[in-house]
């Protein structure tokens, strides 16, 4: 949560995200990696990923993301920590304590984070609490997203990211879109803008949310969330196969 935490612009987001690796905490919670920095799933959203980004993709690198935060007036403590003016480079992550694939996920993020210098906490919180919670933005950081399925990419930006939806940290986020409580002005005019725009600007519109969710980071995007379900074939068979 941005407000929660004071990162609507700041270098901490860039570089955990520069400094970590997907591939390790997809691999935790079996689901691919996410590769581009547009925050869009490829290969299926190839086609509206704009040209400036087509072949940008997320390449982890320790000693960068060591290095933006230095820039950023961070110094190394002695407990092997970021601090700045008297305070520890530290946040918790809130996840709901029966969700195992995100427990196995984190516990992975907590390792590398603490690699780069950054003290990850664990808070879980019941099940039946976790959408209040994020709701209401009374958390620091929370993985996993409270919103419907995404099929096109306005509707991916649109609910993880358009101001909006902002309300301050204690006032519900009834339809927990924006929990991160992103709050940019020039996002929030792309939004308003798109819906009496013609299919043409439109698309433009989307490469300009492209460029501000690949700069900003309003959301860390990590891996390509699955839909998940168990079959039996004890009645029917013939399932699509790999090969088919």
């Amino acid at each position: 949560d941005r407000d929660v935490t004071g990162v609507q612009k700041c270098a901490l987001p860039i570089s955990i995200s520069i400094g970590i690796d997907r591939s390790a905490i997809a691999a935790a919670r079996n689901s691919p990696p996410a590769t581009n920095v547009t925050g869009l799933p490829v290969p299926s959203f190839d086609s509206l990923v704009a040209a400036p980004y087509k072949n940008d993709n997320f390449q982890q690198n320790v000693a960068q993301a060591k290095s933006i935060l230095t820039a950023d007036g961070w110094t190394m403590g002695s407990g092997g920590f970021y601090e700045k003016g008297g305070k520890q480079l530290a946040f918790s992550l809130t996840f709901p304590s029966a969700y195992t694939d995100i427990a196995a996920a984190a516990s992975v993020l907590t390792q590398q984070l603490k690699a780069i210098g950054i003290n990850m906490s664990i808070n879980t919180v019941p099940a039946s609490e976790i959408n209040n919670l994020d709701g209401l933005g009374r958390f620091q950081s929370t993985m996993g997203y409270p919103v419907a399925y995404t099929p096109t990419a306005w509707s991916f930006y649109s609910e993880q990211m358009d101001p909006q939806f902002y309300q301050p940290v204690g006032k519900s986020i009834t339809t927990y879109e924006d929990i991160e409580r992103f709050n940019d002005p020039t996002a929030l005019s792309l939004f308003a803008a798109y819906p009496t725009a013609t299919p043409a600007k439109q698309q433009q519109i989307v490469s300009q949310l492209e460029g501000i969710w690949a700069s900003q980071l309003p959301v860390i995007t990590m891996i390509y969330w699955g839909d998940y379900a168990e079959w039996n074939s004890s009645q029917v068979t013939g399932w699509a196969t790999a090969s088919n």
